[in-house]
């Protein structure tokens, strides 16, 4: 039956909804870091 598979596909959706979320703060957490590093002039050095 279709109707008992709505609430697993909703799960579904959900999970994905959160692993789109966690890349995006993984990405920006990622391009703020780089910005930085590069504005403080970008060496190896610490």
């Amino acid at each position: 039956m279709s109707i008992d598979k709505i609430p697993d596909l909703a799960e579904k959706v959900g999970e994905l909804k959160n692993w789109r979320q966690f890349l995006i703060i993984t990405v920006t957490a990622s391009i703020s870091g780089f910005i930085g590093w590069f504005l403080r002039g970008g060496n190896l050095k610490p």
